[in-house]
């Protein structure tokens, strides 16, 4: 928790729970010494989650690649298409899993001055190559079977693409920094302005730095008489009961 005081306004970030430490003058803003992104039990369970995750995953991989051996053997002593594109529809598996371990393992890097959001971002561009695999898989395969229908017709194996068009539009949207799709910002902040406390709020930002991490950014304008540090509870309380966002930046104005 940061905070920077002047005449007009009060800068106070806050990210998770909120400690109930006061200075000296009574106030919850934070003195001496940097605070972090994320608390200590929220790195703890980000950590546990990735690891078990990893774990399931590298399981993944050695039964999809013990199956598409077999497939691959089987497809091409029978010369059948549909048991090759099957397999190559597991390569591709294998390999959105491989780039699944990868991107959670460098998830988990520490954050730089560079990288201060960390490197979460990775899980999404994880994804976005996976997807481009699997089209392009895909188109190969398409090719082919249409060449076997021009040369007589055997058998025709489709790879349902539909799938991806959702896993796609999520990746662009996290990329753009879109609001997410669960969150609606005008509601949120018509909640925040029927705060008897709030006078406005402006420079509203919600966005994604990767799938469940959600951040939050705004200035909230109090009146002069108003507690900054009971708003700033009842702010910070209220968006993480109603809207699930963890990581949140406000900045309290007079």
């Amino acid at each position: 928790m940061e905070a920077e005081r002047s005449d007009h306004a009060q800068v106070i970030e806050i990210n998770g729970p909120i400690p109930d430490v006061r200075n000296s003058e009574g106030s919850k803003i934070c003195g001496e010494g940097p605070c972090g992104f994320a608390d200590a039990g929220s790195i703890s369970n980000d950590s546990e989650e990735r690891l078990t995750s990893m774990r399931k995953l590298l399981i993944a991989v050695v039964l999809c690649i013990t199956f598409m051996t077999v497939e691959i053997v089987g497809g091409i002593k029978a010369n059948s298409l549909a048991i090759l594109t099957d397999a190559a529809h597991l390569l591709s598996d294998v390999a959105a899993f491989a780039i699944s371990l990868f991107s959670l393992w460098a998830a988990g890097w520490e954050a730089t001055p560079r990288q201060s959001y960390g490197f979460f971002r990775i899980e999404i561009l994880g994804a976005l190559v996976s997807i481009q695999m699997i089209w392009l898989l895909a188109g190969i395969l398409v090719y082919e079977a249409i060449d076997r229908i021009i040369a007589g017709p055997r058998e025709l194996y489709v790879i349902v693409l539909g799938t991806t068009i959702n896993m796609l539009r999520n990746i662009l949207e996290v990329l753009m920094e879109s609001t997410p799709r669960e969150i609606d910002a005008t509601q949120l902040e018509r909640g925040l302005l029927e705060m008897e406390e709030v006078v406005a709020v402006h420079e509203l930002h919600i966005w994604a730095i990767t799938v469940g991490k959600v951040l939050l950014a705004s200035h909230v304008k109090i009146r002069p008489e108003a507690n900054a540090d009971l708003v700033l509870d009842k702010v910070i309380n209220y968006i993480k009961r109603v809207y699930n966002i963890s990581h949140i930046t406000i900045q309290i104005e007079r």
